[in-house]
């Protein structure tokens, strides 16, 4: 991904187990809600799709204005490719739909929905470090057992146990380790994780 989109977002749609327990609750019938969620935001994808041309020009008259995350061409060119411009529009919601179940199945957009959770809180009840560490250690160990507890089709077609979890530069680390975590003392309280080394 271009500039510092991939910094932060590790998957080209962004849907975490936190947006589909929202959407899941809505009317009680969980599985339904879901996948009609699913279905609306597959036609409003089709309907962004059909105004790509004047998205693109849009996004191409940004350029010159050097946004942090829009400075560059090949940044309205990933849009582009984002958009899947050159399929019809059957091939681009099945190509959609299966990123959105990619992004449901990562671990990796618990851990910033974590981080992000415990940002707001601090904002919000305006804590001190002790009670932020706290949080951070429940919601580290919160994210352990939920990666224990994710699983994945292996080669062979059985389901087999993820190992660990995998950096957004691809490096595949172990879990994590929170009592080695740490909110560090600068002005942004950026969190430092540890995690064990992947063997």
């Amino acid at each position: 991904m271009p500039g510092g989109l991939e910094l932060r977002e590790k998957h080209r749609v962004v849907c975490s187990a936190a947006m589909s327990a929202v959407v899941q609750s809505i009317s009680g019938d969980g599985a339904a809600d879901y996948e009609e969620f699913v279905e609306l935001c597959t036609v409003l994808y089709n309907v962004l799709r059909a105004s790509s041309h004047v998205i693109l020009r849009g996004i191409s008259m940004l350029v010159p204005a050097l946004l942090p995350e829009l400075n560059d061409q090949s940044h309205a060119e990933y849009v582009r490719a984002m958009l899947k411009v050159s399929q019809d529009d059957n091939t681009a919601a099945l190509w959609f739909k299966r990123e959105v179940e990619l992004a449901m199945k990562s671990a990796s957009k618990d851990i910033d929905n974590a981080v992000h959770i415990l940002v707001h809180y601090r904002l919000k009840k305006n804590n001190k470090s002790g009670s932020d560490k706290s949080f951070l250690l429940s919601e580290l160990h919160r994210l352990n057992k939920a990666e224990e507890e994710e699983e994945c089709e292996g080669r062979d077609g059985r389901s087999k146990r993820k190992q660990g979890f995998v950096l957004p530069n691809g490096q595949r680390v172990g879990q994590l380790i929170p009592e080695k975590c740490r909110i560090l003392s600068s002005a942004a309280k950026p969190i430092l994780l540890t995690f064990w080394r992947d063997e």
